[in-house]
């Protein structure tokens, strides 16, 4: 039943990024210049503050690519096994185009035990599988059911 759901959910996620299209590219130096200011103060935040404030990553707003480079850098320093910043990685790698590094950090964003813990929460498919095919920004957008 495990391997079931967990393929089940992989099938979602791929199937959600294969139909990925980035938004308008946002202001390259802009952008730069958001991250190079934000990357010494981010690295030092600890998880809660990074990942789930407004002062982390989300301070780059639609700076999507630069986004993805920070969270990936916060990911190798700290050693992060942290399935919210897995996802929160593919999302943003998705949203600047890249497609295949996307899938592979949903993948790892997985809970293999989430059929055992009974939540009524399924953090595997999130929302998402209404939206199967759809490009990302529109199954992140209107498309699904807030998690």
């Amino acid at each position: 039943m495990q391997k079931t759901l967990t393929r089940i959910a992989v099938s979602v996620l791929i199937g959600g990024f294969c139909g990925i299209s980035s938004a308008a590219p946002a202001d390259n130096t802009a952008c730069d210049a958001k991250y190079k200011e934000l990357v010494p103060v981010a690295m030092k935040m600890p998880y809660r503050e990074f990942d789930q404030s407004e002062s982390g990553w989300r301070k780059l707003d639609s700076c999507y690519a630069e986004s993805a480079k920070l969270i990936g850098r916060y990911v190798k320093k700290h050693e992060s096994e942290q399935r919210t910043l897995r996802w929160h990685l593919a999302q943003t790698l998705a949203l600047s185009g890249e497609n295949t590094r996307a899938v592979e950090e949903a993948l790892k964003s997985l809970n293999p035990d989430e059929a055992k813990q009974h939540s009524t929460f399924s953090w595997n498919t999130t929302g998402l599988s209404k939206c199967f095919g759809k490009p990302y920004i529109e199954a992140y957008g209107s498309c699904r059911s807030a998690p």
